[in-house]
């Protein structure tokens, strides 16, 4: 057991305790994530004018690499450790943006995102990291990896079926949806520790931490 092991056991009755997550910045490329959910909103306004849905704003479009949740305030100089060292093994790597998509699906959701390509690199920092935050008392994560940006979320369950997503309903797309040049491409250089106010209108996700990639 590391020498760095936290117990956060019952960290939201803690004072101080933060909401905490590790992830990747949208940034550059989030006004013209932002520009082709335009298409989306119209839609909706057609034909789900009775559902409410939240708008992210684009300054906190992000990719989750790991969820922490309630951590005690004693717990981030180990985190901090942690993750220096699994980042410091990482190399600077390019993601495409892709189609849209809901959980479980676009014909039954709350969620609406923007799918995010899950390359090798991605798939093995997330392992790493993952294994690093659960050396010190976080719990693995026990479901399947979904890079995502989340764009709006539904107070209701949304059918969303009949939204046009773009090239990957298009036949020839079905089996090489990454290979269209119409997807956005995003320059992986740096991880961020985020913290998430319980106040959901912030303009953005405070970081309490970041870690440039190598080269």
């Amino acid at each position: 057991m590391s020498s760095d092991n936290v117990d956060n056991s019952s960290a939201t009755r803690v004072a101080g305790a933060r909401r905490l997550f590790f992830g990747i910045s949208v940034g550059v490329i989030a006004e013209p994530l932002r520009v082709r959910t335009l298409k989306v909103r119209d839609w909706l306004e057609l034909n789900l004018s009775d559902s409410e849905v939240t708008w992210v704003a684009p300054t906190r479009y992000h990719i989750t690499l790991k969820y922490l949740g309630w951590t005690r305030p004693e717990a981030i100089v180990a985190i901090r450790n942690v993750a220096t060292a699994v980042f410091a093994k990482q190399s600077k790597f390019r993601l495409k943006l892709g189609p849209l998509g809901g959980f479980d699906s676009l014909a039954s959701t709350r969620i609406l995102f923007a799918q995010v390509e899950a390359s090798t690199k991605l798939k093995n920092m997330v392992k790493a990291l993952d294994s690093a935050c659960a050396a010190i008392g976080f719990p693995a994560e026990t479901r399947s990896f979904h890079p995502h940006v989340t764009l709006a979320r539904f107070r209701k369950v949304a059918n969303l079926d009949g939204l046009d997503i773009g090239s990957s309903q298009e036949p020839e797309q079905k089996d090489s949806v990454w290979d269209s040049s119409s997807f956005l491409q995003l320059s992986v250089n740096s991880v961020h520790l985020y913290e998430s106010p319980i106040i959901s209108d912030v303009f953005e996700y405070p970081k309490l931490a970041s870690w440039a990639l190598g080269e």
